[in-house]
């Protein structure tokens, strides 16, 4: 059985363009380099109003939510050590997508 923090440290080895879609920045789904190849960023945390938007514009049916998850704190998830090599590992998501660190 591998612990979180195994899981994390196996994680932040894989360079982005080897690592699996689910592991992936999403700088690199957005970027080419330094150009971005969308006009629109919406955010899971927003979904609701980023949602809202885009079906308007597009005319997109509801979106239903499925799989709700709990309300846990993500903190409980970290050590200290395990969010510093995340966020280092992400770091680019974090800073373009104006994400604060705790």
């Amino acid at each position: 059985v591998t612990t979180f923090e195994e899981f994390v440290k196996i994680i932040i080895k894989i360079p982005d363009k080897w690592a699996d879609r689910h592991f992936k920045s999403q700088y690199s789904y957005i970027y080419n380099g330094n150009e971005i190849l969308t006009d629109y960023i919406g955010k899971v945390e927003n979904l609701s109003n980023d949602y809202s938007y885009l079906q308007k514009k597009y005319n997109l049916k509801i979106l239903k939510h499925k799989n709700k998850s709990g309300k846990e704190n993500w903190k409980t998830f970290y050590t200290e050590e395990t969010a510093k090599l995340v966020y280092e590992y992400y770091k680019k998501d974090i800073v373009t997508f104006g994400y604060k660190v705790y």
